[in-house]
């Protein structure tokens, strides 16, 4: 299947740009709430597993993104050449399945296999959602629809705070119940509740028609793309490698970041400030709910006026900036002693993660042809979880063990990882901004993707 025209794809609901992007939304949305919804089980499944931070941090991260990021490069090179909305159905329908398991599992290891296959199906949605929106929307549309598709991320994770604190608060004192003779632990329901949309959502993208690729760019430059192999992956990315770099390197430790945010700053106020994990939940649910996508947004609207002022660096610059502000704000929400104040300021940094969210997209597609978009977003994701979800939490977790020795560190040990990494975030960022501002410049300029249109293109 070729895919549908620009023309068919404003025809029927099923074939306009905005369902497609509701879709991928909706699905980045659950992703979320079956990968996040484990931070709010983080003491019932210690205490029936007996396991220590470090252990659930490894559950966390690295069950998850061991496949996770390795196989999203392998997805890339299969959505480059394959039907991509059939593609990401099948992994909707085979994460939200494995998230089901989570909750009928009995040990650590059965759990640590769930969580390792909830990765395999979602390694596939982001490569895919990258190539398909650069599909249906132009260039100077790209930075909000982006936004819009990374606010999934922050809905999905606060859904995850507030039901699982609100869960733990309701079976508090209930250990295991039984249905049809079944005895499960309290906390399992979380995961039932988690998984079951997700087959809703693979069934509507199984229908949904594919774009057609390229279309947007022009169909000479689509013709003058290289051909989606991997060995032409590797030339291109070699072709560019200072741009590729900084962009990834920038752009993933402030995803590092960001996953060390959303794992440990709520169970920071549950230790420190003695939050109830309802409140916790419903609290930091509704920050990352309402905070996230507003961060999006305004990196979104930032980017794209900066853009129309000539500033065609402003996805990373404008991240670069960000980071300061965040590391100001990690620092009130940790060491400030008063709950809300602290409170206050965490919600500011639950926003800065938002904030690049559209921006490093929208911004990789700008020196990616579109031939090569699925296997470059898988890229990006390998190194970007890597550090994410494979170093940020695990870090917080290894200094509050085996550091400091007590679980009511872990706020300084967020901040001592937020030091470490936020300037150097900040730093690739800005280098990256003057290459992506000299990409057509000498050696470096081969063959812009989208033309003309693209260096006009807001992120």
């Amino acid at each position: 299947m070729t895919g549908a025209s620009n023309n068919e794809m404003k025809g029927s609901l099923a074939t306009r740009p905005g369902y497609l992007l509701f879709l991928l939304m909706t699905g980045y949305l659950l992703s979320f709430l079956d990968r996040q919804i484990l931070v709010m089980m983080i003491d019932p499944i210690k205490r029936d597993f007996a396991l220590t931070d470090t252990d659930f941090s490894l559950l966390y991260g690295f069950a998850f993104a061991t496949f996770y990021t390795v196989l999203g490069l392998v997805f890339g090179r299969l959505i480059d050449s394959a039907n991509r909305t059939r593609v990401i159905a099948v992994c909707v329908a085979l994460w939200s399945l494995a998230t089901i398991f989570c909750g009928l599992a009995t040990n650590f290891p059965q759990l640590f296999i769930a969580r390792m296959l909830v990765g395999v199906g979602e390694a596939a949605l982001a490569p895919a959602a990258y190539s398909l929106i650069a599909d249906v929307y132009p260039a100077n549309r790209r930075g909000r629809a982006f936004a819009v598709y990374t606010m999934g991320m922050y809905l999905g994770a606060g859904l995850a705070f507030a039901l699982g604190g609100s869960l733990v608060q309701m079976f508090a004192h209930v250990d295991t119940l039984s249905f049809a003779g079944i005895t499960i632990k309290s906390w399992q329901i979380a995961f039932f509740i988690a998984g079951l949309p997700g087959l809703i959502v693979a069934l509507a993208l199984l229908f949904c028609p594919e774009p057609a690729r390229g279309t947007m760019a022009g169909d000479a430059t689509l013709a003058g793309s290289p051909r989606a192999s991997f060995g032409a992956f590797l030339a291109h990315y070699r072709s560019r490698w200072p741009l590729y770099l900084t962009h990834h390197l920038g752009f993933g430790l402030h995803i590092c970041f960001g996953y060390a945010i959303t794992a440990w700053l709520p169970v920071t106020f549950m230790r420190v400030h003695h939050m109830p994990p309802a409140t916790a939940g419903l609290a930091f649910g509704l920050a990352i709910m309402t905070m996230g996508p507003l961060g999006a947004w305004l990196g979104g609207v930032i980017a794209e006026r900066l853009d129309r002022r000539g500033v065609r660096e402003s996805q990373l610059s404008a991240t670069a900036c960000a980071c300061g502000i965040q590391l100001a704000a990690i620092a009130g929400a940790t060491m400030i002693a008063q709950p809300w104040l602290a409170f206050a300021f965490g919600a500011i940094a639950i926003g800065l993660v938002g904030f690049p969210a559209g921006l490093n997209s929208a911004s990789l597609q700008l020196i990616t042809p579109p031939t090569l978009r699925g296997q470059a977003g898988g890229f990006f994701i390998l190194i970007g979880n890597l550090l994410g979800l494979g170093l940020g939490p695990l870090v917080v977790a290894l200094l509050t063990d085996r550091v400091f020795g007590h679980p009511e560190a872990v706020g300084t040990s967020l901040l001592i990882v937020g030091l470490a990494v936020l300037p150097a975030a900040s730093l690739l960022l800005l280098r990256g901004s003057a290459l992506f501002a000299r990409r057509d410049e000498g050696a470096a300029s081969a063959a812009e993707p989208d033309g003309a249109a693209l260096t006009a293109g807001a992120g």
